[in-house]
């Protein structure tokens, strides 16, 4: 069902994407020199939308109007201050296809109300689709045709509503990114699967919005091995269009002893490069968080072998800078080989989990050094990085724990940003409830 959309799609906007593609340069040139560097990921003001009371798979008629989604001035004018230049804001897509009538409008409006705030602060924005598994039927996978098949369709039906009108807002300071981290599986027809569902919403979004400027993601996740899979040419004319990846490599040290990913939670003091890990210290650790676990003795046995597999595992691989280089390297093969320029290029997420508060992640010098050399190898090759996140759950929020200023000032030297103080605490509760 979903390739004959496509191909619907497709044929019906084939003239507006020609006449995109014909005219790319004259927008290029309207828009002037412009060109992402430095982004953060805002994902608390519009994503994990509020549920109806009582209820686990609808969402409440204003979703993200209560403190928890507060954008407040004090947050975008220290982003701004700190020296980025762009943000990438995550919009739950669930409520925008859920919702209808007033209640509808009303959400779109204050999606447009979000970015016109951004954009005065001389913000570009990212306005990026990114589903949440909160409601089963809105899920990721769902996007991908692997659940109700109208939910795809009604993607669409929602890019080509709001397309325009973030076009309207300032087609050179808005992009849009159709789905985040698109789901496939690692073979050719997985790689198919998705270059058929991108050139869609791509297609749909050109008919409505021939000069805004798109993000595409390859699939299995947004990794590089998706996006190296993609083929670009059905785009290749269209400049404004820029390619994204995300990079969290290697999973075992950027998220050790995160709960969301239990392959990775027994493990605890691996350090940055690999082969400065003690793997005695960390088999220790690990013996101790597991030891506070309601775990039983014979699971806590079984978890310890495998966090003592993983952690040997990762020592030998050597991982550091080096394996970082050949990781990028991928991608700027993949660039040469269809003459993708390297602005073009969107490292769109990376981060490391912290030790600090509830969070039991990497240690702050091994956060940082892996943090610098991920950000200089993205600036080495041209590309503009977005980091995860600026506040939120997770522990990699670059906001939390900052000790008197606006951004962790470890973050701060591995980002080579400005350091900024936190205005009064006075101050900052005013402006969290501020709309």
């Amino acid at each position: 069902m979903r390739f004959t959309l496509a191909a619907t799609v497709f044929i019906s906007a084939s003239l507006n994407i020609l006449a995109a593609s014909s005219t790319s340069a004259a927008i290029r040139a309207d828009c002037g020199a412009i060109a992402l560097h430095r982004g953060v990921n805002l994902h608390q003001p519009m994503n994990w939308a509020r549920l109806a009371p009582g209820q686990s798979d609808r969402y409440a008629a204003q979703p993200f109007s209560d403190p928890q989604h507060a954008l407040s001035e004090v947050d975008v004018n220290a982003i701004r201050s700190a020296g980025f230049d762009f943000v990438r804001l995550t919009i739950d897509p669930g409520p925008f296809l859920q919702l209808t009538d007033k209640d509808l409008a009303n959400l779109d409006d204050l999606l447009l109300a979000r970015v016109q705030q951004l954009l005065r602060a001389n913000l570009t924005v990212i306005v990026d689709f990114h589903p949440n598994p909160q409601v089963k039927a809105y899920a990721p996978d769902a996007f991908v045709g692997r659940g109700d098949p109208d939910v795809p369709r009604a993607h669409l039906q929602m890019l080509q509503r709001l397309a325009p009108r973030l076009a309207a807002l300032d087609r050179c300071h808005v992009l849009l990114e159709p789905l985040n981290e698109p789901p496939s599986a690692a073979n050719a027809k997985g790689a198919a699967d998705w270059q058929a569902e991108l050139e869609a919403q791509y297609s749909a979004v050109r008919a409505v919005a021939p000069q805004l400027r798109l993000v595409l993601p390859g699939g299995q996740a947004g990794w590089i091995s998706g996006l190296v899979r993609l083929d670009p040419r059905p785009f290749r004319a269209d400049r404004n269009v820029l390619y994204t990846f995300h990079y969290y490599f290697p999973f075992e040290f950027t998220n050790q002893s995160n709960p969301a990913m239990p392959w990775v939670a027994p493990l605890a003091e691996l350090r940055y490069p690999a082969r400065r890990t003690s793997l005695v210290e960390s088999l220790n650790e690990s013996r101790r968080r597991l030891a506070r676990s309601k775990l039983s003795a014979q699971d806590q046995r079984r978890e310890l072998m495998r966090a003592a597999r993983i952690a040997t595992a990762y020592w030998r691989s050597g991982f550091g800078p080096a394996t970082i280089s050949r990781d990028f390297e991928q991608v700027a093969a993949w660039a040469r080989r269809n003459g993708v320029a390297p602005d073009q290029i969107l490292l769109g997420e990376f981060g490391v989990v912290r030790n600090d508060g509830p969070y039991a992640g990497a240690a702050d010098p091994d956060r940082e050094a892996w943090l610098t050399d991920v950000r200089r190898e993205a600036e080495r090759r041209g590309y503009s990085w977005a980091i995860w996140q600026y506040r939120g759950t997770g522990g990699m929020g670059i906001a939390e724990a900052t000790r008197g200023y606006d951004i962790d000032p470890m973050v701060v030297r591995a980002l080579g940003l400005r350091l900024v103080k936190s205005p009064p605490a006075g101050d900052q509760a005013r402006a969290s409830t501020s709309r």
